[in-house]
């Protein structure tokens, strides 16, 4: 009785094992068909992996305010927009997988908000009139961006951060709410900022929209990415010939607005392209384009052991997909351990964890006031005292004491300076002994060691911070008359003795600068009149042409140089055989003040005729031999001219500088405005660095100024108050009437530093 009982449960057992397997197989298909549909679209990327991890905690910060009038649903329910939390998750897992595993993101704190974020000038959005601006995009506020500075305050981030080991924000929002894609803030890397508050380490900031997808979500990341590579790590905007430059290989586009044409693509020794330009396209936003072109892309995953060897890519590599291509461009970002010419072989470091991707470098200290004294003629000499600055893989190169009378962060123009003395090695320097002598009595001055590291770029110094003294009145006791020689008691006048040493020279000025490509600048030297009759080398790096001058009877002569035919910025050099040895002592190869060679920078500028084309690699900036040979001048390249009677905008001054109450700068700027024809468009450009504007680096703002305008206020359009104690560089552009799209009229660039603000 017990057999049948079991073949019963046998049968029942072979029923279940054959409805189980027909279910998974029909699962198992349904999944395949599933992922390969996906596949199609995004495809799984491959690339390298790490062995460098990366853990980084985020606030997310959530605007998705509660409309009452619509049965008090979240705004992302009254619309259908997507859920941030879901977003947020794709978004982390796609980085992930894109960095080989290396970068692993986490929601350290989350924060909603029932409301709308404040913009800068004071708008605020209510629940209706954002409702009216969604349905009618026309009544949409687009005149200003988001209040950082309030955000962060009313949120409480900065403690947040700080309190924490969180270097991320990311917001949320709707459309039309003005929040930039992405900004980063911090001691040393500071992109985007607008009115961002610097909490004392690098903070990066996200502006997702949860209307749009995680495609969007990867396509800001890109584009920090693309910025913070090419600007911040390798400089870019001062050589093209970069790592990240032969990576992408496509950045040039950027310079055409979109729908302009651009020229074709080469379909040999491409790239990875970048954001906006796969390496197989000429036009922005082309995802889809089946040309197929040589690329050398998937080498970079053996970097930096780079072989050559290319593959034929086209847009069915990555799925003829946006976020399938942003995936396969991000995994090829190299990952690799150790360091090349003193950059880490893994980019995602400064991509995510900037700070700890540094060497650690410290300014000089100013340990005490200076040590003081009156002298016969009622002037103050001066011993200055510090702690020299210092990094963990850096050599100090050179130290310049800054001394002024203004309390103005230095602005150019506005102080005295000395180097060599101070010299790589000191920690003291008394005045008289270099190029600041005897300090006015009874003054307040303010004083810094401004320090530079061997092998650093030549425009990265390290401020020490700002000191303050005053120095004592003296008072030169009454002399009395002398008694009125007899005639034949006179002496007879000597001449005041001139000094038998040409122990010094410098490039006193370059100008104009900025210049137009292919203008003429006129270089000035100035030495003491004991080099009177010396020859001075003068070079112009970017076409490597070496020309002389004499030095007249003052110790000064000048030359004329023809500018470079692209836009960069150069280095002109300049060589003085001091001691009369025939040699050119390098200084050890740092090229300071104690060498026989000066050097400073020539900015070039777009002429104010057409855009012009791509520009080509420089070269690399030469080593004079031991004894330069002149080269004949080459024939300037004709710049092409505007039509004589139209005159670029010119810029009145400074602008006015003021504190505002949280300490930061508010700024009018004036100029005369650009003559000659109709204005249609003046633009106010406005940029922390001296790279004649680079595509990506600077803020501008348009109406305001209106076409009628001659001055702009902070905080009335694109641009808020400034950051304290920074220099900037500005410049208005102007557009004509029924001219080129491409054709516009730069302004000379103006340079300003704001003050400091408070402590």
């Amino acid at each position: 009785m017990s057999l049948p009982a079991k073949n019963f449960q046998f049968k029942i057992f072979n029923l279940k094992f054959v409805i189980a397997l027909a279910a998974f197989v029909f699962l198992a298909v349904i999944l395949l068909i599933t992922i390969n549909r996906q596949r199609l679209s995004f495809p799984q990327v491959k690339g390298a992996k790490t062995t460098t991890f990366i853990q980084s905690k985020i606030l997310l910060v959530i605007f998705n305010p509660i409309i009452e009038s619509k049965g008090s649903r979240k705004l992302t329910s009254v619309f259908g927009w997507n859920n941030p939390d879901t977003l947020t998750q794709q978004y982390i897992e796609d980085i992930n997988d894109a960095s080989g595993g290396g970068v692993s993101y986490s929601i350290g704190q989350k924060i909603e908000v029932d409301d709308f974020p404040s913009f800068q000038n004071g708008f605020d959005y209510t629940d209706q009139s954002y409702l009216d601006c969604i349905n009618d995009h026309s009544k949409c506020y687009t005149s200003s961006f988001v209040d950082y500075n309030r955000i962060f305050s009313d949120l409480g981030i900065c403690s947040i951060l700080n309190n924490s080991k969180m270097s991320e924000v990311w917001f949320f929002s709707g459309p039309f709410i003005g929040f930039y894609e992405w900004n980063a803030r911090g001691p040393s890397l500071n992109l985007y900022t607008e009115n961002i508050p610097n909490c004392g380490k690098t903070v990066y900031v996200m502006g997702f929209n949860y209307e749009r997808t995680v495609t969007e979500m990867l396509h800001d990341f890109g584009h920090r990415t693309e910025t913070i590579m090419a600007y911040s790590v390798f400089e870019t905007w001062r050589n093209s010939n970069t790592l990240w430059d032969k990576f992408d290989g496509q950045y040039w586009r950027y310079n055409y607005k979109i729908g302009d044409p651009q020229p074709a693509v080469a379909t040999t020794g491409t790239h990875c392209g970048d954001v906006h330009f796969p390496a197989n396209v000429n036009s922005h936003y082309d995802y889809t384009n089946t040309l197929s072109v040589s690329s050398d892309c998937d080498d970079w995953y053996n970097f930096p052991n780079l072989t050559g060897a290319t593959k034929t890519a086209n847009c069915s590599t990555w799925g003829c997909d946006h976020r399938g291509f942003l995936k396969w461009w991000l995994t090829h970002l190299p990952k690799a351990e150790g360091q090349t010419d003193g950059k880490y072989n893994n980019w995602w470091r400064y991509l995510v964890d900037w700070d700890n991707s540094l060497p650690k470098t410290t300014a000089a200290i100013i340990n005490n006031p200076p040590q003081m004294s009156c002298d016969s003629q009622g002037r103050v000499n001066a011993k200055f005292s510090w702690t020299p600055a210092s990094s963990t893989n850096k050599t100090l190169s050179m130290q310049w004491l800054d001394l002024s009378l203004a309390n103005n962060n230095f602005a150019s123009g506005t102080f005295l300076s000395t180097s060599n003395p101070p010299s790589s090695s000191d920690s003291q320097y008394l005045s008289s002994t270099g190029r600041i002598g005897t300090l006015a009595a009874g003054k307040t001055h303010f004083w810094r060691i401004n320090s530079h590291f061997q092998f650093d770029p030549w425009l990265t110094w390290y401020p020490s911070e700002t000191a303050m003294f005053t120095t004592p009145d003296c008072i030169v006791a009454e002399q009395k008359p002398s008694p009125t020689p007899t005639a034949s008691a006179q002496p007879t006048p000597t001449a005041t003795p001139i000094s038998s040493s040409c122990d010094n020279f410098a490039i006193d000025s370059v100008l104009p600068n900025p210049v137009e490509v292919n203008g003429k600048v006129t270089v000035k030297i100035a030495s003491s009149a004991a080099c009177s009759g010396k020859k001075v080398w003068i070079l112009n790096a970017a076409n490597s042409q070496w020309v002389t001058c004499f030095l007249n009877s003052q110790g000064n002569c000048q030359q004329t140089l023809t500018a470079p035919s692209s836009v960069q910025t150069t280095t002109i050099w300049a060589v003085l055989d001091l001691n009369g040895d025939s040699k050119y002592d390098n200084g050890g190869g740092t090229f300071g003040d104690n060498s026989e060679y000066r050097r400073t920078f020539l900015t070039v500028i777009a002429s104010t005729g057409p855009s012009p084309s791509p520009t080509p690699t420089p070269k690399p900036t030469p080593t004079p031999n031991s004894t330069p040979l002149p080269s004949s001048t080459p024939t300037p390249i004709p710049t092409p001219s505007p039509t004589p009677q139209i005159a670029a905008a010119q810029l009145q001054g400074f602008p006015q500088l003021s504190c505002n109450s949280q300490r930061r700068v508010d700024a009018i700027f004036k100029w005369t405005k650009a003559s000659g024809k109709t204005i249609d468009a003046q633009w106010l450009d406005l940029s922390l660095f001296a790279n004649n504007f680079a595509k990506g680096t600077f803020l501008g703002t348009n109406n305001p100024p209106y076409t009628s305008s001659a001055s702009y206020t902070t905080g009335t359009g694109g641009i808020g108050p400034l950051d304290p104690a920074k220099p900037h560089y500005w410049r208005i552009n102007t557009h004509f009437l029924g001219d080129n799209a491409a054709t516009w009229y730069p302004s000379a660039t103006g340079v300003f530093t704001t003050p400091r603000c408070g402590s």
